[in-house]
């Protein structure tokens, strides 16, 4: 049906290689090889796909390893955003380190919550998936920061 729509577009979210956090932080979506393997059928049948690499989270997000999956899958732009605090998001992400990453919880809040060690978090970032984006030939639009809680100017 999509190939009739001229022009159709899909767009997976992937933002972990690691089954248990998406798991944890995402329970009732499709697993990540699931979502891997729907892409790699679409662009197989010539629709484009794109992937949000997002939220793009501290520890957890192995740019490079996602970078390769999206090559091999056949998607040829990949957009990314830093992890989004304000509100309620946060809360469940909180739960969720306190019972099974509670070594990363003190790291992870400083990271997200300090504006300089956002800004240099998301900086370093930036310019390593700029590289990637350079390296696998991908096309790549970040939104590192754009409302979210640390303001900061990437």
């Amino acid at each position: 049906m999509l190939k009739k729509l001229k022009g159709s577009e899909v767009c997976f979210t992937v933002a972990t290689l690691n089954e248990k956090w998406k798991k944890l932080t995402e329970p009732y979506s499709s697993t990540v090889k699931q979502r891997l393997a729907a892409a790699r059928k679409l662009t197989n049948n010539g629709i484009r796909v794109e992937a949000m690499m997002g939220p793009y989270w501290p520890f957890f997000t192995d740019a490079e390893a996602l970078f390769r999956e999206f090559k091999k899958a056949g998607i040829k732009k990949v957009f990314t955003e830093s992890v989004n605090t304000i509100g309620g998001n946060y809360t469940g992400v909180e739960k969720v380190l306190k019972k099974d990453y509670p070594q990363l919880l003190k790291p992870m809040a400083e990271i997200l919550f300090d504006p300089g060690k956002f800004y240099d978090f998301y900086n370093k970032e930036k310019k390593r998936v700029e590289g990637l984006s350079r390296k696998y030939h991908l096309a790549v639009t970040i939104y590192f920061n754009r409302g979210h809680a640390a303001k900061s100017k990437l």
